[in-house]
């Protein structure tokens, strides 16, 4: 069982690397209002049929009322590789429904589809755009070998929006536009791996 204290470092951490925790904007002031003992979404709970090995990362966010959650689900075999990007929502951070599946990797496992592996969905609002973003990480993947650790390599950072415009759009459907990080001809052999 994880101690409070690292619980609350976990959700504290992130806002020191987005300039949160260091009052970049005004003084925050983080009070603990609820806390679970058990995993509030596990691959028991309802709409995660089919979510073989569980969830990790991602982004949540309330939108007029609602919470959004955008996180990577680890579906099937390869594991770490079979993965969708799902979109589920709260009315209260306790119950959640699964709305869909953003996108969906190959699960390729030869190494050589660019998109075999995805992770992190992170959705971003432009009001230049007029419609949110999503970010994510998308990987080739093939299995270790004797010398390196590289099932998840190549890795890019890939843009899509949404075709729904308007803060209403937050649940897509989102269309790929491109590649906004990768690998250069510069760039150090650990780069790009997970």
């Amino acid at each position: 069982m994880v101690a409070a204290w690292t619980k609350v470092w976990l959700c504290v951490a992130p806002l020191f690397v987005t300039g949160i925790g260091n009052a970049q904007v005004g003084d925050v002031n983080l009070v603990v209002v609820q806390q679970s003992d058990e995993p509030i979404l596990t691959v028991a709970s309802p709409g995660a049929e089919g979510n073989k090995y569980g969830f990790e990362g991602g982004r949540v966010l309330k939108l007029n009322g609602t919470y959004h959650l955008f996180t990577s689900e680890m579906v099937g075999d390869p594991h770490w590789v079979k993965m969708r990007l799902a979109h589920w929502t709260s009315p209260d951070r306790t119950h959640w429904t699964r709305i869909s599946t953003l996108f969906e990797s190959s699960g390729d496992f030869t190494g050589k589809d660019p998109r075999a592996a995805l992770w992190s969905p992170m959705p971003v609002y432009s009001a230049a755009e007029g419609r949110w973003n999503l970010f994510y990480v998308a990987y080739q993947c093939a299995p270790d070998s004797v010398k390196e650790w590289l099932t998840n390599h190549e890795g890019r950072i890939w843009r899509s929006v949404s075709k729904v415009k308007g803060r209403g759009g937050i649940g897509g459907p989102y269309v790929d536009v491109g590649i906004v990080l990768q690998r250069g001809k510069d760039s150090d052999p650990w780069e790009g791996l997970q």
